[in-house]
C-alpha cells in the first residue's frame, strides 16, 4: 500500500468539498485516514452540524476497516 501524502490527502479533500458546493449539498465534514485509521487531514465547512465530525471520522474508520477506498 502506498502512503498518503499530505499533499495527495489535501486534493482528495478539495475535491470533495469542491464536489459538495457543486451538488448543493448541506455542509460537509471531510475526513480522510491514513492506512493505520490515524486523521490525516479533517476539514468542516461553515455551517455544519454538531457531531458531523465524529460521524465523518467514524464513517471513514469504518470503510477502511472493511478494506474500502
Amino acid at each position: 500500500m502506498t502512503d498518503l501524502t499530505l499533499d495527495v490527502a489535501r486534493k482528495i479533500l478539495d475535491v470533495a468539498l469542491a464536489k459538495g458546493i457543486e451538488r448543493k449539498l448541506k455542509p460537509l465534514v471531510v475526513t480522510i485516514l491514513d492506512a493505520r485509521g490515524c486523521v490525516k487531514i479533517s476539514a468542516a465547512q461553515d455551517g455544519t452540524s454538531l457531531l458531523r465530525s465524529e460521524i465523518a471520522h467514524g464513517k471513514a474508520y469504518g470503510a477502511l476497516s472493511l478494506g474500502m477506498g
